[in-house]
């Protein structure tokens, strides 16, 4: 890392209240074996001592602190954004951390292939214990159209995450940043939505580079009323925004997004017995049963009988039974067991193949 002038990549690490986790994440960073880079640690009004932390690494070669009063994730990553340098952008949330090859090696087959972005795998670490879930293996570069479709609308909010890309900063624009203010679950796949959008290539790397932190208590880990609304107002803003687009795969694909993404928060805002929560239930169910079986035709079977459910009225009675009842633990088991017999059925399988991904 070097103290000159020029930053190609820029890594912005919006941080509240992450004090017991920010120097792992710094440490990762000021690890890599890569010349030329800036780390701009955007505070969001932490009271616990997260800003004293971050200020260890004051004077190293490319750190900077910003300090700002509360505003939100969005609102530090649009801060951070305007203050960096670099023609490339990186964004690492404060609780995880990443290999020490994740910039040179994403940096370096971006400039090779000549893209505007580059992705690579990811895995998860849950009290120490790794698992990968996500495997970019054998996919090769495509054009930016075919990259959305992927990223976006096939994987969903789980592979949309910001983090595991880095960016030609030429892709983003202030309006990105504003239509993500005041979200709090799932910003990040917005933010992706409406940049990737503009790329023209896009580049995969078959490597695990972040590690992605499950912190209990996270907003992330955290269901809640404003969980459920943000995930199903981003699946919705994502699936009209395509359905607008002159794109014809993303146009196809927009009402198998909405489905599965709007699923979980559907079910979750089943719990609530507010009367916010009973009116924006009735809103989803509305919204959603409009789409056409026809039409969602890339979901698995599992959205697919719960669109039936929704269009016959019975979605919310049956999971509202289960709730009074205790059968999600069941019905766990039995999607965890219908998943293992799945995957013994693939490796047994003459000529079976796996795409390399680990769900």
């Amino acid at each position: 890392m070097t103290a000159g002038n020029e930053m190609r990549v820029s890594v912005v690490v919006p941080a509240w209240n992450r004090k017991d986790t920010i120097r792992r994440c710094l440490d990762s960073l000021f690890a890599q074996d890569f010349e030329g880079l800036e780390i701009i640690v955007v505070d969001d009004g932490s009271t616990d001592g997260t800003a004293d932390a971050a200020l260890e690494y004051e004077g190293r070669p490319g750190f900077s602190l910003l300090r700002r009063p509360r505003g939100g994730v969005a609102v530090a990553r649009r801060d951070g954004f305007r203050a960096s340098r670099g023609e490339w952008m990186l964004f690492v949330d404060s609780d995880d951390y990443v290999a020490p090859n994740m910039v040179r090696t994403l940096y370096e087959a971006a400039l090779r292939e000549e893209a505007d972005a580059a992705v690579c795998g990811w895995c998860r670490d849950r009290n120490g214990v790794v698992t990968p879930l996500k495997v970019y293996k054998g996919i090769p570069p495509e054009n930016g159209a075919d990259a959305m479709a992927r990223i976006v609308l096939k994987e969903g909010s789980r592979s949309g995450a910001l983090w595991n890309k880095l960016l030609r900063r030429s892709l983003f624009c202030e309006e990105d940043f504003d239509a993500t203010e005041g979200i709090c679950h799932v910003e990040d796949y917005l933010l992706v939505a409406l940049v990737l959008r503009r790329a023209e290539r896009v580049v995969y790397v078959p490597d695990i580079l972040y590690y992605y932190v499950h912190t209990p208590g996270s907003v992330t880990a955290t269901p809640s009323f404003e969980a459920a609304r943000d995930i199903f107002n981003v699946a919705l803003f994502i699936h009209d925004l395509c359905l607008a687009s002159g794109v014809t795969s993303w146009r196809a694909l927009a009402p198998s997004l909405l489905a599965s993404e709007a699923i979980y928060p559907m079910r979750l805002m089943n719990r609530k017995k507010s009367s916010e929560a009973r009116e924006a239930k009735r809103a989803m169910a509305r919204r959603v049963a409009r789409i056409r079986m026809t039409e969602a035709t890339d979901v698995n079977v599992r959205v697919q009988m719960e669109l039936l459910l929704l269009k016959a009225g019975l979605f919310h009675p049956l999971y509202t039974l289960c709730d009074v009842l205790g059968l999600h633990g069941i019905l766990r088991f039995m999607r965890r067991l219908t998943a293992v017999c799945a995957e013994w059925k693939t490796r047994i399988s003459p000529g079976g193949k796996r795409d390399g991904t680990i769900s």
